[in-house]
């Protein structure tokens, strides 16, 4: 009976062992696919803020006259447009990484081959923690000017410059003279809006994931 009772818990441990095996083998796998996709999303984010500075410079040159020191009134709304939708794509990718990062150290790191105890993801690390401030506030002010910057030159330049005429009656002209730069400014604050939502919600989770002393500046010896 001994012998039996010895024999069932080496069974036992052994399953428990190759259940944990498999699991950390899943768990890299989904790393490796998080990985990837987040790579993939950032490309993705760095090319819609590159197309969006490219269309908005291709728009600003066509629709600006300075020759005759004249702008084309359509610029006050589609800069604009455009930058709404440029912000809600990059604000989706980024919104998104930081999702998979939490998924990666919170619901990945416990299956790891390493253990809760083995090696410390760099998101939960005190490195990141000491970092996380200034990067994300480097972010917001970059994305804030890149988005909204094409918005607001447009938005000012329409004082300065006399816009083409849009339409044979005056009275339509002054209806747009007045709608196209309130509606150009509605959307450029609805794009800075969405960068600073994203901006509070990836702060509010990346500093969820940090040790205490890190997310309070703790510095090493």
């Amino acid at each position: 009976m001994l012998a039996d009772a010895s024999e069932r818990c080496y069974f036992v441990s052994r399953f428990a062992y190759m259940a944990n095996e498999t699991s950390n083998k899943v768990a890299l796998e989904y790393f490796k696919a998080l990985r990837t996709e987040i790579i993939e999303r950032l490309k993705m984010r760095d090319k819609v803020l590159l197309g969006f500075l490219a269309a908005s410079g291709a728009l600003i040159a066509f629709g600006l006259d300075a020759k005759n020191v004249e702008f084309k009134p359509w610029l006050l709304a589609v800069i604009p447009f455009l930058s709404v939708g440029a912000a809600t794509t990059i604000a989706q990718h980024q919104d998104q990484i930081v999702a998979f990062n939490q998924y990666i150290a919170l619901q990945l790191g416990p299956h790891s081959a390493s253990g809760v105890d083995g090696v410390v993801d760099f998101n939960q690390s005190e490195a990141a923690g000491q970092a996380l401030d200034h990067n994300l506030r480097m972010n917001f002010i970059a994305q804030l000017f890149l988005l909204c910057g094409p918005s607001i030159f447009v938005l000012v330049t329409s004082y300065f410059v006399q816009a083409s005429p849009v339409a044979d009656s005056p009275a339509q002209d002054r209806r747009l003279t007045l709608l196209l730069p309130v509606l150009g400014l509605l959307l450029t604050l609805l794009a800075a809006g969405r960068i600073f939502g994203s901006f509070r919600y990836r702060s509010r989770v990346m500093k969820s994931l940090l040790p205490s002393r890190a997310h309070h500046g703790h510095k090493p010896h």
